[in-house]
């Protein structure tokens, strides 16, 4: 069985055990790294739709979209397939219309004006401040315009799905932020309690070591070639 047949057979057995419904509410809570999101999101995007394949593209320095995950993942070291190709040709042009895109892809024994058999449907992944920041694509083996229509209004409400994933990001983002405030207003607070030097060393140097899970916190002076030890966590005497 090739790698292909393979990736097939575990499509279909992904389709069988798990609804649509279930795929997109998994994908709606899932937290873990940007990458595995966007593999995720690509393997239930093309089963939903029936596509072939799917990548997700975000402009290069250099001019020329760059990779962010394709579905099924790419040989190391292999050539780009064809599809992905002309995704990348094509990918500018999408961005700067902001408008979704069908565009066909004609195999090498397709006849000279016969209508292509595949195609690729091409989703500008939309951004409020700086127009579109990427493109989604998908290739289907469809000829049919109410086939490709259909996968293309899927194709574009599971779009949102990045969007929400993000502002999941963010917020968690916020809260660790948040976190680390908090946690130094209550060193700062600890430190203001204390009306002597000595005093505010201890507890500064507690209140470091019981935050951040330290063995040891020691505070010294600078005097001359030497450092003078003033205080140390949970030692009052040393």
């Amino acid at each position: 069985m090739t790698t292909g047949d393979s990736q097939t057979d575990d499509r279909k057995q992904l389709e069988r055990i798990v609804s649509p419904a279930e795929l997109i509410d998994q994908l709606s809570r899932f937290d873990g790294p940007p990458h595995e999101f966007l593999a995720r999101l690509l393997a239930v995007q093309c089963s939903l739709s029936k596509a072939e394949a799917g990548a997700i593209l975000r402009p290069g320095q250099s001019g020329q979209p760059e990779i962010l995950a394709v579905y099924p993942p790419l040989v190391q070291g292999a050539t780009a397939p064809v599809w992905l190709a002309q995704a990348i040709e094509s990918a500018p042009g999408v961005a700067s219309a902001l408008s979704t895109a069908i565009v066909p892809i004609h195999g090498s024994d397709d006849l000279y004006g016969q209508q292509a058999r595949r195609h690729l449907i091409m989703i500008p992944l939309k951004s409020e401040q700086q127009g579109a920041r990427g493109v989604a694509t998908f290739l289907v083996n469809k000829d049919d315009p109410r086939e490709i229509t259909a996968a293309t209004e899927r194709l574009e409400l599971t779009v949102s799905l990045l969007s929400l994933y993000e502002m999941r990001l963010t917020l968690q983002r916020r809260q660790s932020d948040l976190g680390r405030l908090r946690v130094g207003m209550e060193v700062i607070s600890a430190i203001n309690e204390q009306t002597k030097f000595a005093g505010a060393a201890m507890a500064m140097c507690n209140e470091i070591a019981t935050n951040w899970q330290c063995e040891r916190v020691a505070l010294g002076m600078l005097k001359g070639r030497y450092i003078n030890l003033k205080a140390m966590s949970n030692t009052e005497k040393f």
